[in-house]
Formats: C-alpha cells, sequence, structure tokens
C-alpha cells in the first residue's frame, strides 16, 4: 500500500513539474526586420611605381637578404607613396595616393607582400580610404589582391583589386600598374554600451517598445536609425549604419541627444 502511494506521489509531482515547464516556456520576441543590401562600386585607375632618379616615390628601406637571388630579392622592403592616375600618362588627372610598403616575401620568383591604403584626392571618394593587404606577382598578366577595409564612404568595404602592369623599364624598375577595384559595402549595426537605471526594454523615435531583456544577433535588424535598449542597467545604443552622404565619418552618424 505505501509503495502505490509513493509512485502516486511521484507521478502527481512529475506532472505538476511539466506543466509548469510548459507554462514557464517564454517566446523570444522579434525585431521588425528590414533586408539590408549591399552596394557594389568599380573603380578603374593607374598605379605608378617611380623607383628611379631624384623624384623616386618608391624607396627601398630595407636591402636584400645576403645571399638572396637576384632574382627575387628577397627580403627587400620598400615604402612607397605611389600616385594613382586616371589615365596611364602621369599628367593625367591626380585621383590619389598608393600609400604603404612591399615586401619580397619570395626565395624564388618576385612574389611581394603589398600592404597598402589607396587614398582618394578628388572626385566623389575624395577623403576615403581603400586597404589592400595581398600577394602580388609582378611578373604575372593579372595579380588579385584583396580589400579589407576602408574609411570614409568604404567604410565596412570588401572586395578584390585587379592589377595589370601596363608599362614596365626593366632598366631602372620604374612600371605603371592599371589597377581594377571592385569593392562592396554591406550597413552594419554599431553596438555602444552605457551605464543606465535599472528598465527593461527598447525604446524608439515613436516611442517606447518593451521587450524583455536579449541580446541582439544577427537576425535581429532593428527597422529604425536608432534604438536604446536597457537592460539590467546597461544601456546598449544600436545605430544601423545609414546612407554614406560624406567622406567625414562623423556626419554619416546620427546624432543622438539626451
Amino acid at each position: 500500500m505505501s509503495s502505490r502511494f509513493l509512485l502516486l506521489s511521484f507521478l502527481h509531482l512529475l506532472l505538476v513539474t511539466i506543466t509548469t515547464a510548459s507554462f514557464s516556456t517564454t517566446t523570444t520576441p522579434s525585431f521588425p526586420t528590414k533586408k539590408l543590401k549591399e552596394k557594389h562600386s568599380h573603380l578603374h585607375f593607374f598605379f605608378h611605381d617611380i623607383v628611379s632618379g631624384h623624384n623616386a616615390t618608391a624607396v627601398p628601406v630595407i636591402k636584400p637578404a645576403e645571399g638572396a637571388h637576384s632574382r627575387s630579392a628577397f627580403g627587400a622592403v620598400v615604402i612607397m607613396d605611389d600616385p594613382l592616375t586616371e589615365g596611364p600618362d602621369m599628367s593625367s588627372q591626380l585621383v590619389g595616393r598608393a600609400q604603404g610598403m612591399y615586401a619580397a616575401t619570395a626565395q624564388d620568383e618576385v612574389g611581394l607582400l603589398m600592404t597598402m591604403n589607396l587614398a582618394f584626392m578628388a572626385g566623389k571618394f575624395n577623403g576615403s580610404v581603400l586597404s589592400v593587404l595581398g600577394r602580388n606577382q609582378p611578373l604575372h598578366p593579372v595579380r588579385e589582391m584583396p580589400i579589407v577595409g576602408g574609411s570614409g564612404l568604404f567604410r565596412f568595404a570588401r572586395g578584390y583589386a585587379l592589377a595589370r602592369t601596363h608599362w614596365l623599364n626593366v632598366t631602372n624598375g620604374d612600371a605603371i600598374v592599371e589597377y581594377d577595384v571592385t569593392e562592396q559595402i554591406q550597413k552594419i549595426v554599431q553596438i555602444h554600451i552605457a551605464k543606465c537605471p535599472d528598465t527593461d526594454g527598447i525604446s524608439t523615435d515613436s516611442g517606447p517598445l518593451c521587450l524583455p531583456s536579449q541580446t541582439l544577433t544577427e537576425s535581429h535588424r532593428i527597422q529604425a536609425p536608432y534604438v536604446s535598449l536597457c537592460a539590467h542597467g546597461t544601456k546598449t545604443d544600436v545605430l544601423i549604419a545609414p546612407k554614406q552622404n560624406s567622406s567625414d565619418p562623423e556626419q554619416n552618424r546620427y546624432q543622438i541627444s539626451d
């Protein structure tokens, strides 16, 4: 009799536990969603690498390693501030400068590590920068290098650059290289965290939207330029990067006032 009573007590406790769990399940609220589009751009210009004469724009700062093959110049490092022009002639419109360095990193062939900023100084992209980091084999017909970032109108940029030698002086090493750059920019959610009162909820320009505390993930696309999430004394300002209208980063941010 006592074992039957214990069995019934156990089954009753199990039923209560299951019922309580089913009613305590919470549903994560969904934010209004908005598909974020990527903007593609194509740039075409000519890169002038001048290593000879008194007006050189690329200068060696480290000589090749001792015993390195003369063909590869392994170990050599060159700092550059090369002009970028609209056409192949040096007298054509200056559109920017390639500032950075390249290093000979291959022992048996001409292979360069390229790390440079393409700083644009004319037209729509004046003041904006694309950053390139990759391998360049100058003797190959076409070389591809990745775009790893940027600033100004190229903030959050990614893409690739195709380089083709337009002209090469085999005596002194001067060269003109044609560049085709394809990049894309994706709007990104930026988050700023600061202390705030112990209040749960989200407030938008159209008024408060009370939601339980939760972590914002990639699936939560907030259809508003600015929201403020207060949870457990932490204020999280979420800013959707707006359409880039200026090369000045501060002019591309929504101004938030208390």
